[in-house]
């Protein structure tokens, strides 16, 4: 009998404590991850096999060690997967996002104002979205613990790469349109004392000629 207290007991509840931490994460960026189906279908499937576990410790016909062994084993493998699966369609927000962010902006104005996103993110993005993509064609048997840590570090190297991005779209955006950047305070200062300076330069010269 597989009691409660027991240290498989205490595995699913700490697994299942961080899934439901990214599921949650997950669900706040965006509504289309409060949709997201295949997380439902196997968090469904866990209760379903936790429940068993927990109800053969009271039937009357009630079956082995090994069939609750099994139980709590297929438990894990689909809260493992329902993390998983909300961890896939967080990154394709995200890539989504991407994709939106730099669609529209052409190259020369890429280069002028993020000439990083050539030379150091692009292919970051390009190999997280591989790895990704790669996660989506897995078989769903064959995820483990390991694969969620290596989604949440994809998630987090994209976003940090989005940030940069969202940091420097006005700017791109500015650039593409051929816009001027507007003077700011500091920068009329140091315009009008420059221009002073110059004054005052060519009053000087005008007095020794």
């Amino acid at each position: 009998m597989v009691e409660l207290s027991s240290p498989e007991m205490e595995r699913v509840a700490r697994l299942y404590a961080k899934a439901k931490k990214i599921i949650i994460e997950c669900e706040e960026f965006g509504e289309l991850q409060k949709s997201n189906i295949a997380v439902l279908i196997e968090l469904r499937a866990a209760f379903d096999h936790f429940m068993r576990c927990i109800s053969n410790n009271f039937s009357e016909d009630a079956k082995d060690d090994e069939y609750q062994k099994k139980q709590i084993e297929d438990t894990t493998m689909h809260i493992v997967r329902a993390a998983c699966s909300s961890l896939i369609g967080l990154s394709i927000s995200v890539l989504m996002q991407i994709s939106k962010n730099m669609d529209s902006i052409n190259a020369d104005a890429i280069a002028t104002v993020f000439p990083e996103y050539y030379s150091k993110y692009i292919n970051k993005i390009k190999i997280a979205k591989e790895e990704i993509y790669k996660y989506t064609n897995k078989k769903k048997d064959v995820f483990f613990t390991e694969d969620i840590d290596k989604l949440i570090e994809k998630i987090n190297e994209l976003r940090q790469i989005n940030q940069e991005i969202e940091a420097h779209l006005p700017d791109m955006v500015r650039i593409q349109k051929g816009i001027k950047k507007p003077f700011t305070r500091q920068a009329a200062l140091i315009s009008s004392i420059i221009g002073l300076i110059l004054l005052g330069v060519g009053v000087l010269i005008g007095r020794i000629i």
